[in-house]
């Protein structure tokens, strides 16, 4: 079936709540520019129309979506205003279950080197949002209660690295929140991670081990708040993770070997996570698929 005609897509996600129903969402050129675009489905494969959620400005791109068990969707991208600028802010909207989208809504403020906005939607619809902001790489988040508007920046990287980016958020259902990326220093690149815990603060940021200059750190929160874990690749031929139970501390763990990479980490409820990497067997372009899990 085709959903929609669309000239330049990029960007693409799509996910499903827990009854079946599906959001995807997309960036797609226009002859002004780019813009977001979004189309929902139901469980039984009714599709409605494509939306565009962005406004109709110069640069609009890199989208990325959440989508809750209740069927909440949010979805924030990056915005420039006007054409060639280096000045953009984070944008959102969102849909209710069953519901039609909101009108944009500014998350962050118009500055410079904003990008790569991330988003996550606890179980009542409330949502965090972190993204890159400035020439020093700063960390910013925001946090959006169902139905209210979105608070003010706070900064959650403040060592002010060379570089930080990669960055990943999750939430449990009760609106626990973990962030993590990837930062470099004087001392070279590892993998960083900050959690709010629900009505709370952002606490200080942890340092959860080294990784190579190509680090992308992968995670996954519980949504019963079990468990959290982010696995990576480090300067060496292993797989790396940190596991951290309920709201304990991170632990470090190597969880395999053969030049890995680690690709995708998942945690389910009563703490039970797996990460997955591949690995090469000397013959060409032959791959392994290894799996680790934690029980």
């Amino acid at each position: 079936m085709k959903v929609a005609t669309i000239g330049s897509p990029a960007n693409l996600q799509a996910k499903l709540d827990a009854q079946g129903n599906g959001i995807a969402v997309w960036s797609d050129m226009t002859a002004t520019g780019s813009v977001v675009e979004a189309v929902a489905w139901t469980a039984g494969g009714a599709f409605g129309n494509v939306v565009q959620l962005s406004q109709p400005d110069p640069s609009e791109f890199a989208p990325d979506l959440a989508v809750n068990e209740a069927g909440t969707g949010i979805v924030v991208w990056s915005a420039a205003t006007s054409s060639g600028s280096t000045s953009r802010q984070i944008e959102s909207s969102t849909r209710p279950a069953g519901g039609n989208w909101s009108a944009m809504t500014a998350v962050s403020p118009l500055l410079p080197l904003t990008s790569s906005a991330r988003v996550a939607l606890d179980g009542s619809g409330g949502a965090t949002a972190v993204w890159q902001q400035g020439a020093t790489y700063g960390m910013y988040a925001a946090t959006r209660p169902a139905g209210g508007a979105w608070s003010s920046a706070t900064e959650i990287e403040t060592a002010n690295p060379s570089f930080a980016g990669q960055i990943s958020v999750a939430t449990d259902a009760a609106g626990n929140a973990t962030a993590t990326w990837a930062a470099q220093d004087a001392s070279g690149m590892s993998v960083r991670t900050a959690t709010r815990p629900a009505g709370s603060s952002w606490g200080a940021p942890a340092t959860l081990g080294p990784c190579a200059s190509t680090c992308i750190p992968h995670l996954a929160v519980a949504r019963d708040g079990s468990i959290a874990v982010v696995g990576w690749a480090p300067n060496g031929p292993t797989a790396n993770a940190a596991v951290r139970l309920g709201k304990g501390t991170w632990v470090p763990a190597v969880v395999g070997s053969g030049n890995a990479l680690v690709t995708y980490v998942v945690a389910t409820n009563n703490a039970g996570a797996s990460a997955v990497w591949p690995v090469g067997i000397h013959v060409a372009y032959h791959l392994a698929l290894k799996q680790s899990d934690y029980r």
